[in-house]
């Protein structure tokens, strides 16, 4: 439910006209540069519904719904991490854990995990992303 919630959220965004200022306030569009208020929502909004249509995917194995944030059907270590830093300005913090365990899930009896989820790299292992 959280999920369909979150991507709703997301969606809607889309839709709605918002004026930057009642919804950052000048002191976060200056400290950030932000020289036109109106161009900066409409691209918060582009990147939020690419991240919906096309940076979610079902990951078979574990069948949980993984944030990747783009629309090449891989799972990196850093996504892990970034994406869901970025994800969690807008409330959305329910891949956090589902990215995790699926990871920790395809840990070898060595303790490798391997920083690629979908296409394993046997030979390059998860950054400390994971501690992080």
């Amino acid at each position: 439910m959280k999920i369909k919630i979150s991507l709703a959220i997301l969606f809607l965004l889309a839709f709605i006209k918002v004026d930057a200022q009642s919804v950052f306030g000048d002191s976060v569009l200056k400290k950030y540069g932000v020289v036109d208020p109106q161009n900066f929502i409409n691209r918060l909004t582009e990147v939020n519904l690419d991240i919906a249509e096309k940076g979610i995917i079902l990951y078979e194995p574990d069948q949980r719904k993984l944030l990747t944030g783009y629309a090449y059907n891989e799972m990196y270590d850093w996504d892990l991490y970034f994406e869901n830093i970025y994800m969690s300005h807008f409330g959305v913090s329910e891949f956090c854990f589902s990215n995790l365990k699926s990871f920790l899930n395809q840990q070898a009896a060595n303790g490798f995990i391997s920083r690629t989820l979908i296409s394993r790299r046997e030979r390059q292992h998860f950054k400390p992303f994971l501690a992080q």
